[in-house]
């Protein structure tokens, strides 16, 4: 997690010091840079653009992107203040597995549910960090003290960071960035939290719950795949009338 968003702060400095950027007719233009809000780089090649979305690291390689320094901030954040605890108790395998299945389920769900939005930012991640902190708590409840307050903590930072989301959505300004991989990213990492994350002391009906948590996952991945193969409607809507 540490490594990842140094990877996030360099690449948000370099674009916010970006004064002018080469247009579609290769002429350059100059922009204007808001440091709070944005703008978004809707020119740079790790943006995920509907439109592009042949281009396939762009699935991956959205959580580099972010809209303004308060988003960038608040996903550092979660990395680091849950990501990195989780590392150090279950391995930076386990979770950087549930972090990367966040980042993918987020920008296929978005592909699927709001198709005509940009994404940036590290949230589909972050948000498969919360829910895989609580597949945590559930996994180990009676070795985690604070269990109930834990799971509070984690419902209210996610419930504010949502309502901001979808502000920021509708009402701010700037580009038109999707929210939905919040809520991909978190039942991805909820999902993959309960598979793969160290259960200390496992029961039977828990090793079931495993199994469904794995088969809930792969079936929305499968979904959401085809999906993006046999459904573009960038390419109906480019057709000549």
């Amino acid at each position: 997690m540490i490594f990842i968003s140094m990877l996030e702060v360099g690449v948000y400095a370099y674009y916010a010091n970006q004064t002018l950027i080469e247009d579609e007719d290769g002429q350059m233009v100059e922009i204007t840079t808001d440091y709070l809000t944005g703008p978004v780089p809707e020119f740079s090649p790790f943006l995920y653009i509907p439109a592009k979305r042949l281009e396939l690291w762009r699935f991956l390689t959205y959580i580099l992107i972010h809209a303004g320094l308060e988003h960038l901030i608040f996903n550092i954040i979660i990395q680091l203040v849950l990501g990195v605890p989780l590392e150090m108790v279950h391995g930076g395998m386990r979770v950087g597995s549930i972090y990367f299945a966040g980042v993918l389920a987020g920008s296929l769900g978005t592909s699927v549910f709001d198709m005509n939005a940009l994404l940036c930012g590290a949230s589909g991640g972050t948000y498969a960090l919360l829910a895989g902190h609580l597949a945590n708590v559930i996994l180990n409840f009676s070795e985690m003290p604070l269990g109930i307050i834990r799971i509070i903590i984690v419902f209210l930072i996610a419930s504010m960071d949502v309502g901001f989301a979808i502000w920021r959505r509708y009402i701010g300004r700037g580009a038109s960035t999707s929210y939905v991989a919040h809520f991909t990213g978190a039942v991805a990492g909820a999902t993959m939290g309960l598979l793969i994350l160290k259960n200390f002391d496992q029961k039977l009906h828990e090793r079931f719950m495993m199994w469904v948590a794995m088969t809930v996952y792969i079936i929305i991945i499968i979904f959401t795949v085809f999906w993006n193969i046999f459904y573009n409607p960038h390419k109906a809507s480019a057709a000549p009338t």
